[in-house]
């Protein structure tokens, strides 16, 4: 009995013991929310809260069939502090030859002794932030982190690494002005030309912020008093550019510029009955005297768009009432408007010329004849022009496109009408002459040019761009009688480009043009010409309209320089290799076609998408290569089979090899591998090899060519 009083006595006095402690906390707490309550609120307001800006993911840019053009990546780069207080400068010089022929197999740049003395000079030197490479991916990073000495951490080996969001062009120069490119502004960066730039609020998409509390210099906190936000992706953009075509139409270009001593050229191409731009190449000579893409002059150049425009005033004509029996004397070669002889470039064929003639021969005396007769004053002529030309430009989806330059009534001269109808006194852009062309092409049709389909996020389409017309440039009937003018113009043998269009595999036709350059201080300069051809094919079923420009040719050095010789061939080149790639999509020869169970060599998937595309089969697009197609008996559907060599599976590297980089980049998305690449084309090397294992959000590093 006294044992059981003796424990309740003690329970009883913990229990009174810890009611009492209770109540002095409860006490305490209600005394300093009484006494010193708004004091520390106020307090905890002045702690400092800080917004941290997460950026969002850029969107990409992709061409028309789903290749990269370009990307955000994080790019790393590498310095060493030879000053740290741990830095064993002993141990250091032993293990500095594996360092170095660590760090020559990387970058070969130099051999393992040429990185010795480049090290040991800045250990000499006691530098800080000693330079070591630069522009690494990550899968290299983390290589070199690795190596002998480096493998110790920063603060012993001294190896400083440092990252920066990048924008990856794959494909490098190619298209580089229209794609654009990124300027880096403090903390932010945006789209400074081309696509980048047009859709610039689209592709950077949302940043987001999240808030912390700084509680002294030493703890930051989580400010759970607000609401983070999380950033939001970019949008992806989807191009009609054709990479492959855009390839071979700038290597094509560039070698004629260099032949030619050209300042500057450009190449459009747009298929005619969309008005979707395949490839846009601008290339520029540096002061190094190499062609890069510096400047867009396809949209931001004006150019006196010369003979080419005599197809826009012979349309204007013949839509006015001139008649194709029409005829105007050639007087010789010596024709004169208010007392200035009218310039022609070769002595007259013929004593009279009629339409045909003119556009065949590109007669200036023919041309402004013409015009000269059929326009009473320069007011109706004035007009006629604006009806060709209606829109101050095309509304194309990039920044800086110059409008067309006209000039107004009241700085026309006694001559003006005369040298208009021949090209000079008025500016166009060369995608204006290029739409323009197109719109022959189209029935008279005009199409504004596209350069985007939708943008995208996730896979999901967000917008789509419809192909829009910009109404009837010409009527059907007077098109068809341009596209046969301009027939002559490669298909009869005194025609201005017969000799370099007229034995083409596909069937061209379209217009030269010839011009002076004009400086501003000097007028018009003798030996300084621009060449161009502005035409489309194939002739009866047009499917492409391009244009093709060479500025600042010295007709001094280069005699025979002229549109048809210097600009034609370029045209002619460009375009047999589009239509040997895609083809000709109205019409299948159904004998090409087997019948069941037909094995093919291995192809990649891009290949495969193209031939379902041409030949009207329906399939699913792999996303491995082919090794084999099953046709139905009607030779509308397949089945297929793909390589064992490309399955994949989780936490195994695949085989990447051959691929396209689309189709490297989604195998390795669905693994959870990230992608880091160098070059364009097909993936000839990668590393880890196929077959290595490696978890989830790991690097693969590609070589493509």
């Amino acid at each position: 009995m006294n044992k059981r009083v003796d424990i309740l006595w003690r329970v009883w006095l913990v229990g009174i013991c810890l009611a009492m402690f209770g109540m002095g906390i409860f006490i305490r707490a209600g005394m300093t929310q009484w006494h010193h309550g708004e004091e520390l609120i106020a307090e905890s307001d002045s702690l400092v809260v800080t917004a941290e800006v997460l950026p969002a993911q850029r969107g990409s840019i992709f061409t028309a069939d789903g290749r990269i053009l370009s990307t955000t990546v994080k790019i790393y780069s590498l310095h060493m502090d030879f000053k740290l207080e741990d830095f064993d400068a002993q141990e250091f010089t032993a293990i500095l030859p594996k360092l170095c022929d660590s760090l020559a197999l990387v970058f070969p740049k130099r051999s393992s002794y040429q990185w010795q003395e480049y090290i040991k000079k800045g250990y000499v030197e006691g530098a800080r932030y000693y330079p070591i490479s630069n522009q690494l991916m990550l899968s290299q990073m983390k290589r070199v982190k690795n190596f002998p000495w480096f493998d110790r951490g920063q603060y012993s080996s001294g190896l400083i690494i440092e990252n920066q969001i990048d924008r990856m062009l794959p494909f490098e120069g190619l298209a580089a002005r229209t794609i654009g490119y990124m300027r880096q502004t403090g903390d932010s960066s945006s789209g400074v030309v081309g696509l980048e730039q047009y859709f610039n609020q689209e592709l950077e998409g949302e940043k987001g912020i999240v808030y912390k509390k700084m509680m002294s210099q030493q703890v930051i906190l989580p400010d759970i008093e607000r609401q983070d936000i999380e950033p939001d992706p970019g949008l992806d953009i989807h191009t009609t550019l054709d990479i492959d075509l855009q390839d071979y139409a700038d290597a094509t270009l560039r070698k004629s510029l260099a032949d030619h001593k050209a300042r500057f050229g450009c190449v459009i191409m747009m298929e005619v009955e969309t008005g979707d731009i395949l490839s846009m190449v601008n290339l520029t000579r540096n002061k190094e005297g190499k062609y890069v893409e510096s400047y867009n002059h396809a949209v931001g150049t004006l150019i006196e768009p010369g003979s080419t425009m005599k197809i826009p005033v012979m349309a204007a004509l013949l839509e006015k009432g001139l008649q194709l029996t029409d005829m105007v004397e050639t007087h010789k070669g010596d024709f004169r408007v208010a007392g200035k002889k009218v310039p022609e470039a070769t002595r007259p064929k013929k004593f009279y010329y009629d339409p045909w003639d003119v556009i065949k021969y590109s007669s200036n005396i023919g041309i402004s004849q013409f015009v000269q007769n059929n326009y009473e004053d320069n007011k109706s002529f004035y007009e006629a022009l604006y009806k060709q030309f209606p829109k101050e430009n095309t509304g194309i989806t990039l920044q800086g496109e110059q409008s067309r330059n006209i000039p107004p009534l009241s700085e026309w001269n006694a001559i003006s009408k005369a040298w208009m109808s021949f090209g000079y006194g008025l500016e166009l852009t060369p995608l204006d002459i290029l739409t323009y062309y197109n719109a022959i092409a189209n029935k008279g049709v005009a199409m504004q040019p596209r350069l985007v389909t939708h943008t995208s996020k996730f896979g999901e389409v967000v917008n789509s761009y419809p192909s829009l017309s910009l109404g009837e440039r010409v009527r059907p009937e007077t098109a068809e009688t341009l596209t046969k003018m301009m027939q002559l113009v490669v298909e009869d043998p005194k025609g201005t480009a017969h000799s370099a269009l007229s034995t083409r595999s596909v069937s061209i036709c379209g217009k030269t043009g010839t011009t002076k350059i004009a400086d501003d201080q000097y007028g018009y300069e003798d030996e300084i010409n621009r060449a161009l051809f502005c035409g489309f094919f194939p002739v009866d079923k047009p499917q492409y309209s391009m244009i093709v420009l060479l500025s600042h040719i010295d007709a001094k050095e280069f005699e025979k320089m002229g549109g048809g010789s210097t600009a034609g061939p370029v045209f002619g080149d460009i375009a047999e290799f589009a239509f040997a790639q895609v083809g000709n999509k109205t019409s299948t020869d159904s004998s090409l076609l087997a019948t069941e169970g037909v094995v093919l060599s291995t192809m990649l998937s891009d290949d495969w998408k193209t031939i379902t595309s041409i030949l009207d089969i329906k399939s699913e697009q792999p996303l491995y290569t082919v090794s084999e197609v099953s046709l139905n008996k009607d030779n509308n559907a397949a089945r297929l089979n793909t390589s064992s060599s490309y399955q994949s599976q989780q936490n195994i590297v695949p085989n990447l090899i051959g691929m396209g980089l689309t189709d490297a980049v989604t195998v390795s998305a669905e693994l959870g591998f990230k992608i880091a690449c160098k070059g364009y084309g097909h993936v000839k090397e990668q590393w880890p090899s196929p077959g290595s294992s490696m978890s989830r959000n790991g690097e693969i590093s590609l070589v493509l060519k």
